[in-house]
Order: structure tokens, then C-alpha cells, then sequence
């Protein structure tokens, strides 16, 4: 079955409002399991058109919040699937099927740390800062709430979604979060620590990459530059080839002024 026989088949079923919802959850997944291949990357796309029509689906159906729990479940293994399917543009603005239900939603807060985790996690895979930003800001405002009433919830779980926050906070140059909130969970010296040094991961990387305009470009340029380099071999030092031609492609097509990992870590031996 080819993917478009496959999401034909899928809207069909999932469209018949003769059946409930739960029968039509179940039909699709049925049809998910006949359907998908054996290749990895392949059935992790089929994955990803099941949960995305099923969300679509329950959004349709969720008067009074009836299904909110099923269609954040259906979101996080979206997401999840888009990363193995190697679809990560597909999660451009995916903050926004997220929002709602994190704010104004009915869903259990630990059910919503661990899917919000998944949701990050999977982000955290893309360039798409600005939506993991967006994401963990709402949780962290409602997750203060949900602290000052007293409520029981993963304390180690929050306070490390509230660092995350925080970083990409000062990395962004948004400076929009709530402190008071993030302080629930983390010690002004920490606070003040990541303010100082915001860096993600081992090695620096230019401030243009946390940008908007680079989230806009970025796949599109790798696609370029693996068609410029689909048949060149990955010998010692392709990487500074593969960086330069990186950097004069953003300099002319996108007027980007780039500076690559070796010049933001001199100290890093790269081959």
C-alpha cells in the first residue's frame, strides 16, 4: 500500500462519524499496523500521517474538552514519529496544537509533564527553538499554579523543563519568562548561573542559529548542500569544506552571515 492509498484509507475511516470515536481510534490504528512497511523510516512517516489525522479528528469531536487527554497523547506520538520519519520541518509551529490544551486544557498535570517532556525532547531534535520555548513557557506558568495549590508533581521533571526555559529565554534574547514562575522550581543562584551561561549542549554556536530567520531557511539550505555533496566522499576534513560552502550559501541565497562550529570552538579539534 503506498502512503497516498494508506491516507486515503485513513481519512476514510476516521471521517465516518456513524461510529464513535474510540471505534474509529482503534480502526486506524488497525489499518496503521496492516499498512506500514518494515523500513524504519518509512513506517515512522506512516506513524506520523495516523497520529496527525487522529488529532485532527479528536479536535473536530472535543466539545467541552471530552478528549483532550487522547488528542495530547496523539500529539506527543506525532511528534515522536515526525523525528524517526526524519520529517522535522513537519514540527514547524507544532506549538500551536500544543497551547490549547496546556492552557485551558483538561488533561492530569503528570500526565501532561511526561507528554510535554516527549514534546521537547523531540523539538530539541529540530532548530525549531522558538516553538520548545513557547512550549515550556505555558507549562512552566501553569505548572506554577499547579505548585501553589499544593498539588503533588515531579518536582525534578518541572524544575528541569523550568532550566530549559530559562536558557533558551536568554539564548533566544526573548526575555519574556516568567521568573517568579521558573523560581518555584530553581534557586535564584541557578537562575543567575544559567543567565550568565546559557550555552546548550558542549560547543558554542553562533547566535544567528537562534534565530527566526534560521529556523525559516535551515532545512532548505541542508537540502541544497546535500545535493551539492551527494557524491562526495565523507574523507578526513569534509567538514570544513562541507561548513565553507555552508557559510557562502547562507552569505549569497539568504544574506546570513554565519560563523561555523570551528570558529565559535578554536580549541575543538574537528576533523
Amino acid at each position: 500500500m503506498t502512503i497516498d492509498e494508506f491516507y486515503t484509507r485513513l481519512m476514510s475511516l476516521t471521517g465516518n462519524r456513524d461510529r464513535r470515536v474510540e471505534e474509529r481510534i482503534d480502526a486506524a490504528l488497525k489499518l496503521l499496523q496492516q499498512a506500514k512497511p518494515e523500513d524504519e523510516v518509512t513506517a515512522a512517516r506512516f506513524e506520523s500521517i495516523t497520529y496527525g489525522v487522529i488529532t485532527s479528528m479528536l479536535d473536530k469531536e472535543n466539545s467541552g474538552h471530552a478528549y483532550d487527554v487522547e488528542m495530547l497523547q496523539a500529539l506527543t506520538l506525532s511528534a515522536e514519529s515526525m523525528i524517526r520519519g526524519q520529517l522535522e520541518r513537519s514540527l514547524k509551529d507544532f506549538r500551536k496544537g500544543v497551547y490549547p490544551l496546556i492552557d485551558g486544557g483538561r488533561v492530569p498535570f503528570a500526565t501532561l509533564v511526561e507528554a510535554v517532556g516527549r514534546i521537547v525532547a523531540a523539538l530539541r531534535s529540530t532548530v525549531f527553538n522558538h516553538d520548545r520555548y513557547g512550549i515550556l513557557d505555558a507549562f512552566i506558568r501553569h505548572a506554577a499554579k499547579v505548585a501553589d495549590a499544593g498539588e503533588e508533581y515531579d518536582r525534578e521533571a518541572v524544575a528541569d523543563m523550568s532550566r530549559e526555559l530559562y536558557r533558551l529565554d536568554n539564548l533566544l534574547s526573548i526575555h519574556g519568562a516568567d521568573d517568579e514562575a521558573i523560581l518555584k522550581f530553581i534557586s535564584e543562584e541557578e537562575l543567575l548561573e544559567i543567565r550568565e551561561h546559557p550555552q546548550e549542549g558542549e560547543l558554542k554556536k553562533d547566535r544567528v542559529e537562534y534565530s527566526r530567520r534560521w529556523e525559516d531557511v535551515y532545512y532548505d539550505v541542508e537540502d541544497e548542500l546535500d545535493e551539492m555533496f551527494a557524491e562526495t566522499p565523507r574523507r578526513m576534513g569534509f567538514c570544513f569544506e562541507y561548513w565553507q560552502a555552508k557559510a557562502d550559501l547562507l552569505a549569497r541565497k539568504y544574506r546570513i552571515l554565519w560563523r561555523n562550529p570551528h570558529e565559535m570552538n578554536p580549541n575543538v579539534i574537528f576533523d
